[in-house]
């Protein structure tokens, strides 16, 4: 009996030491990783996760991934909105925004660039949340989960991608594009920048400047939003690469519409666009901005109209040029960005490569511009003469470094395009120009520039292009000629305005009702001359134009250094027509009213 109370008794005092020890152990981990920095707890979470995946990730049915990256942002984004002096919408969130990559097969053939009768998003956003805080654990389980996801969407893909390419009898050599590249190891961390704001002064700013619109009864419509955008970015892949840099945007974006007599609507935007909020101009200056843009929103009430559609030679002025190569060459159908051809499974299992969308894929060293244009991207530039390049980096959303001097077209020959990693039929490597591109989601892996320079062999003076505008028009038989000129405000992106001159008088007159056609790749190809000077427009490169007509800029940091004046040929206005009926409002607007009443009287 003593020998069973003994034995009972040692099993006690094991079962409890052995909770002490695990309560002990607890207790130590938690310590440790309370004094590791944010950075540490981050890559050692990701770091041991990836190499468990690694070498453990696996199913019967499956082959092994050959490729694993994941990519953590830890973010601090801010939303501020003010009208007539009020704000209606004031958000701070903090959050992690992540994405994991994984591929099946090998650099020659994965799951990855394949549409089939039932597609799978093979990289995503999952719904499995991360934790705000730097907790080691949290981390680990939100990528378990999501890899574990992403690999069998991955697996079921690259089955059926091989089951179809054994079907046809296919040698993995008759497949004419490999699917995903090698890429130099990269170990880098890019320490961030002690940014310091004042949420109450930003918020104040937002308001004060938003009041500036309450003296205006003819401005129908008002709006200035704030977006203050925080973050570090972590990437590890099972290559070895290991990449930490800030990725921050600070917006500042004051909008304003008015309506003229005959019901033509007129919008016009000034966006600030920087790396911090300390970087925003003061409140007077961009006091001042608002009250040039009322101005001329009052101006544009009381302007002609273009009364019929013109076609002839435009002069454009000062941003609007950079507008003009941000147009044609990133946002258009001939990009200087690389675009996969997927391999595509029809209904009767044949396998083919469908079209590019990007007509430059097949005019490599090719004659694509005007012969005395050079084109290159210099994404490594953090300035050119004394101004901070808005669209720098480091190192892209891949790990992997750009060349700090790559040329797109050289002497309007184009030479390259932009890409990441994954191969399209003309350019097999990355060039290190896959971007992180900032939505209301978060952050969004695409391929895009960094820094753009344009430059002319041939350049003019700016008198010279205007002479020469007016001597084509003439010749053309136009009472008239164009120019297109931003206002001339602070900001990255600026109203524009149209001015008509006259080819008899060299009258000018600004016009309203008029729509830009975009110009075209033959445009720049033609073009009849470009200036000597440089100016710098660091802007939000988007895709979308509804993006940019928001209270608050989404897209890719991009920073042109452009010639500050281009002649194009044969540029298209369309005359807006006017409405039948009208739509003014029936009675007045009330905002400013009683200072109307006054100025009358006076």
């Amino acid at each position: 009996m003593k020998s069973v109370n003994l034995n009972i008794k040692r099993s006690i005092f094991y079962h409890n030491n052995k909770f002490i020890f695990f309560v002990l152990f607890l207790f130590v981990t938690s310590i440790c990783y309370s004094r590791m920095s944010s950075d540490s707890i981050i890559f050692t979470a990701m770091r041991d996760e990836l190499q468990r995946n690694t070498e453990q990730l696996c199913d019967k049915k499956y082959e092994k991934p050959f490729f694993i990256a994941y990519t953590i942002a830890d973010v601090q984004n801010i939303y501020i909105n003010a009208t007539l002096g009020a704000i209606y919408t004031s958000e701070t969130r903090s959050y992690k925004d992540w994405q994991v990559r994984v591929m099946v097969g090998d650099y020659d053939i994965n799951d990855e660039n394949f549409n089939y009768d039932q597609p799978q998003e093979i990289v995503f956003r999952p719904s499995i949340e991360m934790p705000v805080d730097d907790d080691y654990e949290g981390i680990r389980r939100s990528l378990w989960l999501t890899t574990n996801n992403v690999y069998n969407s991955a697996a079921q893909t690259y089955k059926v991608k091989m089951d179809l390419i054994d079907h046809k009898q296919l040698k993995e050599s008759d497949l004419q594009i490999p699917d995903f590249s090698h890429a130099p190891v990269v170990k880098m961390n890019v320490q961030s920048p002690e940014i310091s704001y004042d949420t109450g002064y930003i918020n104040n700013l937002t308001k004060e400047l938003s009041r500036l619109f309450c003296q205006s009864p003819e401005i129908y419509y008002s709006d200035v939003g704030c977006n203050i955008f925080l973050s570090n970015v972590y990437f590890i892949n099972s290559e070895g690469t290991e990449v930490k840099f800030p990725y921050n945007l600070a917006s500042l974006v004051i909008q304003a519409g008015t309506m003229t007599d005959d019901s033509e609507r007129i919008h016009r935007k000034i966006a600030y666009t920087c790396n911090a909020p300390d970087e925003f101009p003061d409140l007077q200056d961009i006091s001042m901005d608002i009250k040039i843009m009322i101005d001329d929103l009052l101006m544009l009430r009381k302007a002609s109209r273009l009364e019929e559609d013109y076609t002839g030679p435009v002069l454009v002025l000062n941003e609007a040029v950079a507008n003009t190569f941000e147009t044609v060459l990133f946002t258009g159908f001939d990009q200087l960005i690389a675009n996969r051809e997927s391999l595509q499974s029809s209904s009767q299992m044949n396998l083919y490569y469908d079209k590019s969308d990007n007509g430059l894929e097949s005019k490599i060293n090719k004659l694509i511009l005007s012969r005395d244009l050079t084109i290159t991207a210099e994404s490594l530039l953090n300035e050119f003469e004394g101004i901070p390049l808005l669209g720098s980096f480091h190192v892209d959303a891949e790990g992997v470094i750009p060349p700090e001097n790559l040329v797109l077209v050289e002497n309007g020959i184009l030479k390259t395009l932009l890409n990441g990693r994954t191969p399209s039929r003309n350019v097999q490597e990355s060039n290190g120009h896959m971007r992180f591109d900032y939505g209301f989601g978060g952050l969004v892996k695409q391929i895009g520039p960094g820094v753009i320079k344009v430059t002319s062999s041939n350049p003019f003076t700016f008198n010279d292009l205007k002479e020469k505008m007016i001597q084509k028009a003439r010749e053309e038989g136009l009472e008239y000629g164009i120019i297109i000129k931003s206002l001339e405000v602070g900001g990255s992106i600026k109203p524009i305005n149209i001015i008509r001159v006259s080819t008899e008088s060299g009258h000018e007159e600004i016009v309203r009702s008029a729509r830009i056609k975009p110009p075209s790749l033959n445009n720049l190809k033609k073009h009849l001359g470009v200036s000597g000077n440089f100016l710098v427009h660091n802007t939000i490169l988007s895709g979308s134009s509804n993006r940019k007509s928001t209270s608050y800029i989404t897209g890719m940091p991009v920073s042109f250094i452009v010639p500050d004046a281009i002649l194009l040929e044969d540029i298209e206005l369309e005359s807006v027509r006017q409405p039948l009926t009208s739509l003014l409002p029936f009675i007045e607007n009330p905002v400013g009213l009683e200072n109307l009443k006054t100025i009358d009287t006076k």
